[in-house]
């Protein structure tokens, strides 16, 4: 828990006084720092009940008379677990986290990890013992792969590090989302990693939990002396260009083309976040879909910061574009004909909704962001003309879509009739599509097409509301 460090003050301590038998002697001690958490493990009762994910991996070590917090692979599979601490809310605020951290020499499938991470992480697909990537809610991600490389926030580092006891200070923007990582260790490795980005793409404004993962085939991670400390207020943004849209809060949801595929840094609203400085809470989802299923983009709604945006931008069709797979080509995983399940529009009156079909799942969409923040301004994005769905069924959606939207009142960014760009043409599939191929915008694509597209809308809106 919270820690207040003190030291005796010696000189301050002093008296001239003559010591008789009732002589009043103060003893002064000055507060040095304080720690919002702090854990040397030397007191530490492992309770597992406190811990989520297979809890036969975590034990107590020592080492030269001093306790550590170890957790080692139990079987023949790699697993992990991660415990809560008492959240702390950075909001705004720049944080110093400390900790010494070790991991064993070897492992034969599977990764060795350690993270810090807000108070809902989340993991591969869902489960806890596949570890920590292409997931939510991790700040600082350590992980010693099979492939034998060892790895902070994805940058590769020495593996002399390994099998070592390494101190680690992190300096930690929540405004700016970076940290600045600094590992020693006593073989006089140092290595400095500046302003690298959080690990997870979309982490709440706290820290709240830790994750360990043990290799199978010896694989195991050690932590000692974690203390975490609010520092002061984190940096704001300069934007690179002046607009109206500046320092706004914008929240984003939808699949993996606001999501950004394999390449989120680069997304459209990442992009836009970087040259207006706009506050940027996305948690979009690769494979999400409008439709209920089991990655649905109501919940990233209903899982989002109760606090209200300035904008919130949204996509969605693109998941759900599937015929019959008798006659659809790219319907190659038999997904649910949506041609047959397009449902009802029945208006901006509706409270009730049947999502399992895509009208009824897309008014409940709307329902949902204008029942949670009722005063954000909508701006729902459709995708360029694709070449990787059935085009047929892409006008569809889109009709569909737009319809809904004007009954709602949501702005759109119609990228499918306002934009030049159509990647049935396979020169530009090639130019402007992440590998040449899909749906998702690469660099080139957002810089050309999307941002410009997407901010003459926000912009328009803020001159409106003004």
């Amino acid at each position: 828990g919270k820690v207040d460090l003190y030291q005796f003050n010696a000189s301050a301590s002093q008296t001239t006084a003559v010591l008789e038998e009732n002589t009043e002697l103060k003893l002064v001690f000055n507060l040095t720092s304080t720690y919002d958490y702090y854990e040397d493990f030397e007191n530490y009762n492992i309770d597992t009940d406190a811990w989520t994910g297979t809890t036969a991996g975590v034990s107590l070590g020592s080492e030269n008379n001093s306790s550590y917090l170890n957790y080692a692979c139990t079987g023949s599979s790699s697993v992990g677990a991660y415990t809560a601490i008492p959240e702390i809310n950075c909001e705004g605020k720049t944080v110093r986290i400390e900790a010494d951290i070790k991991f064993a020499p070897s492992s034969i499938t599977g990764d060795s990890q350690f993270s810090i991470g807000n108070s809902s992480p989340t993991f591969s697909g869902g489960n806890v013992n596949w570890g920590v990537e292409n997931s939510t809610g991790h700040i600082i991600s350590f992980i010693q792969s099979s492939k034998g490389t060892f790895s902070v926030n994805g940058n590769n580092i020495d593996m002399d590090f390994v099998d070592d006891w390494m101190h680690m200070t992190a300096d930690i923007d929540f405004v700016s989302q970076t940290v600045t990582i600094r590992l020693t260790n006593d073989s006089g490795n140092d290595i400095t990693i500046e302003g690298t980005d959080f690990y997870s793409a979309t982490v709440d404004s706290n820290i709240g939990a830790f994750y360990m993962r043990g290799a199978s085939g010896g694989g195991n991670v050690s932590l000692d002396n974690l203390a975490i400390m609010i520092t002061g207020d984190g940096t704001i943004a300069e934007p690179d260009i002046e607009s109206p849209i500046n320092y706004k809060t914008v929240y984003a949801f939808g699949d993996s083309i606001v999501r950004g595929h394999n390449d989120p840094d680069n997304a459209f609203m990442n992009i836009i976040e970087d040259d207006y400085a706009i506050e940027l809470n996305k948690m979009a989802v690769n494979g999400a879909t409008v439709m209920k299923r089991d990655n649905w983009i109501t919940e990233q709604v209903q899982d989002a910061p109760a606090a209200q945006p300035d904008f919130v931008v949204f996509d969605g069709y693109t998941n759900d574009a599937y015929g019959d797979p008798a006659t659809d080509s790219f319907n190659t995983s038999n997904a649910v004909d949506v041609t047959q399940n397009m449902g009802k529009i029945q208006g901006s009156e509706a409270t009730e909704f049947d999502n399992t079909t895509f009208c009824g799942a897309f008014e409940e969409l709307i329902y949902t962001m204008k029942q949670k923040w009722p005063d954000a301004k909508l701006v729902f994005v459709t995708i360029h003309k694709s070449g990787a769905r059935d085009f047929g069924i892409q006008q569809q959606l889109v009709e569909k879509t737009l319809e809904i939207c004007e009954e709602w009142g949501v702005t759109v960014v119609d990228m499918f009739n306002n934009c030049e760009l159509d990647t049935r043409n396979a020169d530009e599939m090639a130019q402007y599509m992440i590998g040449g191929k899909g749906s998702h915008p690469n660099l080139g694509c957002v810089k050309k097409y999307y941002e410009p597209a997407v901010v003459e809308v926000l912009e328009d809106l803020c001159e409106t509301t003004e």
